[in-house]
């Protein structure tokens, strides 16, 4: 028999009832043979077994502990995009490759390493000295924070500013970038649910 398919009551009344018949088979035939007892206890709980299988798959078992799946491909493309697309400096970044920088930021976005980001910001934008004064409105350090209030917090919006700000700030390759926007980056950065 599949308890499973027995409403509620049908099953406490099954189990009772069990109950009572192991218990006087146990009295009748305890002297004479115990193994029945064992028999029978082995089977109720064989029998029971669909029971407990259905309720850890129910969705009282199935919370807030499922994650969803994660993907980082796409802070891989985000950061490799922000710095191919600047060839003229390229010569300059010879200690960080896109590689390196994803890998800082893919760090950030999987374990929450504030430091990681503030390192990967500075990187990114203390590599474009040429273009150093245009950015007056904002520094390393200032990106950095901005960036680790957003790792840390979870304030999507700084993240925003920040990656716009790294973005608007080199006009002169601003027409290598098409394939990229400034929103684009950003949404792509500002929300680690959709995309890593």
């Amino acid at each position: 028999m599949n308890l499973v398919s027995l409403n509620p009551d049908m099953k406490i009344n099954f189990l009772t009832n069990s109950a009572f018949f192991v218990s006087d088979l146990f009295s009748q035939f305890s002297n004479q043979n115990p193994y029945i007892f064992f028999a029978i206890a082995t089977w109720l709980i064989v029998a029971s077994f669909p029971v407990g299988v259905k309720a850890q798959n129910s969705n009282s078992f199935k919370q807030i502990y499922k994650k969803p799946p994660q993907s980082r491909q796409s802070v891989v493309e985000c950061v490799n995009s922000l710095l191919y697309r600047f060839p003229e400096t390229r010569a300059q970044r010879n200690d960080i490759s896109g590689e390196a920088a994803a890998y800082a930021c893919q760090r950030v976005a999987t374990y929450y390493e504030g430091q990681a980001v503030v390192d990967c910001v500075n990187s990114l934008l203390y590599r474009f000295p040429e273009t150093y004064t245009q950015r007056s409105d904002i520094s390393g350090e200032a990106a950095a924070y901005a960036c680790r209030r957003a790792t840390n917090d979870a304030q999507s919006h700084e993240i925003v500013n920040c990656i716009n700000s790294l973005l608007y700030r080199f006009p002169e390759t601003r027409a290598q970038r098409t394939d990229i926007s400034g929103e684009d980056a950003a949404y792509a950065c500002a929300t680690p649910g959709k995309f890593y």
